[in-house]
C-alpha cells in the first residue's frame, strides 16, 4: 500500500511502511527549465533531479506496485510494468501519453477521469472501490500541485479484502469515497445479474434457505442458479464459489452496474 500525505513543505511517500521518501518542491529551474525536484531516500542522496527524472527513478523503482501518474485530463504520464498489465498492455510504454479514454472503454475511463478532477478540485486523496479482473481494487487518487500552479494525481491501485471494503466504505464520505458504477467482472461477466446477486450473497456466508429470503425466491429456484453458477464458472465446490466472491467483495448492488472488459492475465481463479 502507497500514501502520499502533504507535510512540511513536501510530500512523503511511503511505501508498504518501509520505504520512506521525502519530495521538496523547489521553485528554481533547471537546465532543462524544467521545475526541479529534490529527493532524500534513506541511504542515497539524489540531488537536483529534474521532474522528469525524478519520476523516472520513483515509478521504475516501485516496478511491482500498480501506479500511475496522470495529468488533469487522464493522460497517463508515467506507469508501472504491472499497470499496463491491469490494463491489458504489455509494457508501459503502450500507454504513456495517451488517455484513458484511448485505452479503455468510455464508461470505464471517464468515471476515472471525473475522479481525477475531483481530486484536484478538492486537493485532497479520493478513492476509488471497483472491481478489476473479477477482483475488488482499491484506487487511492492522490493530488500533487506543481510549481508552476498546475497538477498532477498519482494513482496506487491495491487488492482489497472484503473486510477492507466494508472498512473503507465505513470510514470514507460520499464525496471522496466512490464506489465504482462500471466493472470489469472478469471470469464472473459470464453470470446473470440474479446469478451474480446469489454468489454475492453466498460469499457473505449465506445459506440457500437465507438467500432465497433475501431475494424473495424459492429454495429451489436459489439452488439451481447456484447450479448454474457452478456450471459456468467451471466450479462445483460451494467453499470455492464463496472464495471467487470474497476475492471480489461482490455485492449485490454490483449485479446492476455496468460491466465492461479489459484484457489481462489475472484472475480470480489463478
Amino acid at each position: 500500500m502507497i500514501g502520499l500525505i502533504a507535510s512540511d513543505g513536501g510530500l512523503w511517500l511511503d511505501v508498504w511502511s518501509c520505504v520512506r521518501a521525502k519530495v521538496e518542491m523547489n521553485d528554481y529551474q533547471n537546465k532543462h527549465g524544467q521545475p526541479a525536484i529534490n529527493i532524500s531516500f534513506p541511504g542515497s542522496n539524489p540531488e537536483g533531479l529534474s521532474f522528469e527524472a525524478m519520476l523516472h527513478h520513483l515509478i521504475n523503482g516501485l516496478a511491482e506496485v500498480s501506479v500511475i501518474l496522470m495529468d488533469a485530463d487522464g493522460m497517463i504520464l508515467r506507469c508501472t510494468s504491472i499497470t499496463a498489465t491491469r490494463l491489458g498492455f504489455s509494457t508501459p510504454e503502450d500507454v504513456v501519453d495517451k488517455r484513458l479514454d484511448e485505452i479503455a472503454p468510455e464508461d470505464w475511463a471517464n468515471e476515472r477521469i471525473r475522479l481525477i478532477k475531483k481530486t484536484i478540485e478538492l486537493n485532497t486523496q479520493t478513492t476509488l472501490l471497483s472491481i478489476l479482473h473479477g477482483r475488488r481494487m482499491r484506487t487511492a487518487v492522490n493530488p500533487i500541485k506543481l510549481p508552476d500552479g498546475s497538477a498532477v494525481v498519482l494513482a496506487t491501485i491495491e487488492q482489497v479484502s472484503p473486510e477492507c471494503f466494508d472498512e473503507l466504505r465505513k470510514i470514507g464520505d460520499s464525496e471522496t469515497t466512490l464506489i465504482g458504477e462500471v466493472n470489469d467482472l472478469g471470469v464472473l461477466d459470464v453470470l446473470s445479474p440474479r446469478e451474480l446477486e446469489v454468489l454475492a450473497l453466498l460469499g457473505q456466508g449465506h445459506r440457500p434457505k437465507d438467500i432465497a429470503t433475501i431475494l424473495h425466491r424459492s429454495l429451489s429456484t436459489v439452488d439451481g442458479h447456484r447450479e448454474r453458477i457452478g456450471e459456468k464458472l467451471g466450479v462445483r465446490d460451494r467453499a470455492k464459489l464463496m472464495s471467487i466472491a470474497r476475492i471480489a467483495a461482490l455485492q449485490v448492488d454490483d449485479a446492476q452496474r455496468a460491466r465492461i472488459r479489459l484484457d489481462a492475465q489475472d484472475s480470480p481463479a489463478d
